[in-house]
């Protein structure tokens, strides 16, 4: 038996990922002792909403954009997309907000938000298609199912019941299970 150097769970020998945390062990040595004591609840599980990697709605978006800004392989749990999501679609509310008051103030004002709104979008768009596809990985599809959104009328309506999946819970192609659900 291994050792996972990243949550310290007991795996087979051989292992390609962490069946806890879904951690590559090959990458990390995955072999003998866990050098740390883990923190858990008591039960053995990490309480819930402690870690670097238990991204939380704002939380997500950062880590988005920060951690994973053009990273198209791995899983992101549901979580993290729609973490990322609704925290993109309130920035985007506010500053829309913003716009509308300087409108009634100044119009320079108004058009360099407009612009700086603009690049923003524009910088944002990488980690939008990055999370979606890394979202559609978790259940188990390839990115390339991103296109359908392009089909008329029931596109949208099929990527978004494909990322309102529930995770799979065993390895695939592209990795273990997120971390957190």
């Amino acid at each position: 038996m291994a050792f996972c150097p990243t949550c310290g769970t007991e795996n087979a020998d051989g292992t390609a990922f962490c069946t806890n945390c879904g951690a590559n062990q090959a990458a990390m040595g995955g072999a003998g002792q866990p050098n740390f004591t883990p923190v858990t609840d008591g039960g053995g599980h990490a309480p819930s909403g402690t870690g670097a990697l238990s991204p939380k709605l704002m939380g997500a978006f950062g880590h988005c954009v920060f951690r994973n800004y053009g990273n198209f392989s791995g899983r992101a749990s549901r979580t993290e997309y729609w973490g990322f999501w609704l925290t993109f679609i309130f920035v985007v509310f506010v500053f829309a907000f913003a716009i509308a008051m300087a409108a009634a103030i100044n119009d320079i004002l108004t058009g360099g938000l407009a612009i700086i709104g603009g690049l923003a979008y524009i910088a944002l768009i990488i980690p939008m298609l990055a999370v979606t596809i890394r979202r559609l990985h978790d259940s188990g599809r390839s990115g390339w199912w991103y296109l359908i959104s392009f089909v008329p009328y029931v596109g949208g309506i099929i990527l978004f019941v494909f990322t309102v999946l529930p995770s799979e819970q065993k390895v695939n192609q592209w990795g273990g299970p997120p971390r957190h659900e």
